[in-house]
């Protein structure tokens, strides 16, 4: 039995590996506990003899995949970066920059499983109660309420005096207070880069990468900010950053700007950057008087355990005092400002566009391949989706509440005095030596599955039709069928499993199985409610019931108590919760090239635009804005293309009226201005290695 437990090297993960290996220990006894980073360790303990938690923080890409495929529990708690680098310095005796390059590789390498829907991320804020988190965490580990009950009281009482998870963190593992300690002894420089990382690694930030450069160069403190200028001379001819630091796999763009003082003539740079084990981009160029560059490369990164290093080396040239070679670097001197490391994730272009400029797509619309709209007043604004109408259900077949139906199982105890059918001595059959015994006896009959047809089989009475009754209305269809066979009979019938009178629940919720119908009439939402509640966020989920072959579905955003919400379940209904979020594409010019899924019900044109990082300003025409969808004119689906002008104030009034739908694609145009600088940029990257040639040569 196997429970895969990890996340970052932070006090929270430590303290989750802490309570599952305890609660297994209540339940099952002896727990062995041991990593899981690398493919070598998992050998080790293929085949453990009981259950065994495999802990995890910086997994290689062999047991991420390994992870991914698992069919095991696998929990996974996240903190943030900061605490993370707090913690790792006290924990293992690490200088801040080292501890920054760890938690980075450790942050890269989860990435996978944090995508992993199979993966349950647990969430545990530091003032949550310690009793909720062994019921939350035993309940992720699969621990039905009874079988849970035992080890639960005992562990409640145990951990009673930790009010909240803070605390039990705080007071389990050591290293916990002195990481605070940590952080009131750092200077400001340090608190601004832990500052900075941790916005880069927020799940829900939006926006570019900064890397400031007290991480990225090597140096002695690397981590320390740079004051002044740097001097390459003699073997030192070249600054590298990194090659600590780590990204997420992906298309990456960079910019990488420095400023040159004191050049000797006729000396060249050379940036280039590397990355999965290899040179990605590689670029030089002529130092001049100005000495202000700035390198903008975009690649791909595949391997996330794989550093990334970015270089600047003076490739050949002379001394300033013109007394040297011509390979000599003396008197030049490199400084940083704006760091090179501002870095974002884009896709990857490679094309001279991104897509067709705004007059072409206007163009194409007035020659009629679609429909195109300007928005340029409210009553050009396409309406809301209305809510779908579901589909509507056949009327409950039982709608008789408690009612006794096929499949349940019953149990009958039949009373008797006197002379009896049933209870041993004394009972009908045996001739002349019958006894009167005037004590009341019961005889219980247990386990009795109501057949297809719906009906029993008893002693003496023969079949008893039982399905469609209450248990009230079938003990007295018994009492009446003993009369004149037993002496004063009293039935009492109860339901063992109620399998008949149930939902079936599957999909997306806590607790699939069958959900047993009562007399409170319970509604669609109920039912939900009753499975332990849906998992994921309402947006991405829709309901589907089924029932007597006919289905109705409807998105769980969109559910209420007026609408399918509300409609009366009945047994032998199906009750399903699909994944099945709802997304629109941004393209073109925009800073995030992506695709997203609705976190609301209602998301704005402004709002995905904003989730995006805006238009780029260098690249993007905002006068030429786009939504592409397909709509219903009442026959058949018909392209539509509204198209909307942001350089104009109203613009960002209607925009926050203009609700998108599922599958839309917005596209951000390029500025028609940006073709020829591409084409100057691509001319002068061919022609330039030819003309510092030569310069170099006269």
């Amino acid at each position: 039995m196997l429970f895969a437990v990890g996340g970052p090297p932070s006090p929270k993960s430590i303290f989750l590996v802490h309570i599952v290996t305890d609660i297994l220990r209540r339940v099952f006894g002896a727990v062995t506990n041991s990593p899981c980073n690398t493919m070598e360790q998992r050998e080790e303990h293929r085949a453990p003899p009981g259950p065994h938690v495999l802990f995890f923080d910086v997994p290689e890409h062999a047991v991420s995949a390994y992870l991914h495929a698992a069919a095991y529990p696998r929990l996974l708690v996240l903190d943030d970066f900061r605490s993370t680098v707090l913690f790792s310095m006290a924990a293992r005796n690490m200088p801040l920059v080292d501890a920054v390059r760890f938690v980075s590789q450790s942050f890269c390498s989860l990435e996978p499983l944090v995508a992993d829907k199979g993966v349950l991320q647990v969430e545990m804020p530091g003032n949550m109660s310690v009793a909720d988190c062994l019921d939350l965490v035993a309940r992720l580990l699969g621990f039905e309420p009874l079988a849970w009950e035992p080890a639960r009281s005992q562990m409640h009482q145990d951990y009673a005096h930790f009010s909240q998870v803070g605390d039990a963190i705080l007071g389990l593992i050591q290293f916990a207070k002195e990481a605070g300690q940590i952080a009131s002894r750092l200077d400001a420089s340090d608190l601004v880069t832990l500052d900075r990382l941790s916005k880069a690694y927020d799940p829900d930030y939006e926006g570019d990468v900064f890397w400031p450069a007290e991480i990225l160069l090597s140096g002695t403190p690397p981590y320390k900010p740079i004051s002044g200028t740097i001097e390459l001379v003699g073997p030192a001819r070249s600054i590298t950053f990194g090659p600590y630091m780590h990204l997420a796999t992906g298309c990456w763009a960079a910019t990488y700007s420095f400023l040159a003082t004191d050049d000797g003539p006729g000396n060249i740079y050379l940036f280039d950057l590397i990355a999965d084990g290899e040179i990605k981009f590689s670029t030089q160029g002529l130092i001049t008087a100005n000495g202000k560059y700035a390198v903008h490369c975009e690649f791909e990164v595949r391997d996330a355990l794989h550093p990334v290093e970015f270089r600047c080396f003076i490739a050949e040239g002379q001394a300033a005092s013109n007394k040297g070679t011509s390979v000599t670097t003396r008197n030049i001197k490199l400084a940083l400002f704006g760091v090179a490391a501002v870095l974002h994730l884009s896709g990857c272009a490679t094309l001279p566009i991104s897509g067709p400029a705004g007059a072409e797509v206007r163009k194409s619309g007035r020659a009629g391949s679609f429909k195109l709209v300007e928005v340029d007043a409210p009553a050009a604004i396409p309406a809301m989706d209305q809510l779908a109408q579901a589909a509507a259900l056949p009327p409950p077949v039982a709608p008789v509440a408690n009612a006794i139906a096929p499949g349940d199982v019953i149990s009958v105890t039949i009373y008797e005095v006197g002379v009896r059918l049933f209870s041993g001595a004394g009972s009908a059959g045996q001739g002349t030596m019958q006894q009167f015994d005037p004590s009341a006896r019961g005889e219980r009959i247990a386990s009795l599955t109501v057949d297809e047809q719906g009906s029993i089989r008893l002693p003496y009475i023969g079949t008893v039709q039982a399905a469609g009754l209450t248990t009230t209305q079938l003990a007295s269809e018994i009492e009446r069928r003993l009369r004149g066979k037993s002496e004063s009979p009293q039935v009492t019938v109860l339901i063992e499993q109620q399998i008949g009178g149930s939902v079936i629940v599957s999909g997306e919720v806590s607790r699939p199985g069958r959900v047993p119908l009562t007399g409170a009439r319970e509604r669609l939402l109920d039912i939900v409610s009753l499975a332990g509640g849906y998992r994921g966020r309402e947006s991405e989920l829709m309901v589907r019931i089924e029932r007597a072959g006919v289905a109705a579905e409807a998105m769980l955003s969109d559910l209420t108590y007026d609408n399918l919400g509300g409609a009366a379940v009945a047994a032998g209904d199906r009750v399903d919760i699909i994944y099945r979020p709802r997304s629109y594409s941004i393209l073109g010019t925009a800073n995030k090239i992506d695709h997203f899924t609705f976190p609301t019900p209602n998301v704005s044109l402004v709002e995905a635009i904003a989730k995006a990082g805006g238009m780029n300003d260098n690249l993007a025409d905002p006068a030429a804005v786009f939504v592409f969808r397909f709509e219903n004119d009442g026959n058949s689906e018909i392209p539509v293309v509204y198209h909307m002008n942001m350089l104009r104030p109203l613009s960002y009034l209607l925009s926050q009226k203009f609700m998108l739908r599922d599958k839309d694609v917005i596209y951000v145009a390029g500025a028609a201005a940006n073709r020829p600088s591409k084409l100057v940029r691509i001319i002068s990257e061919l022609f330039t290695p030819a003309l510092l040639t030569r310069q170099l040569a006269n």
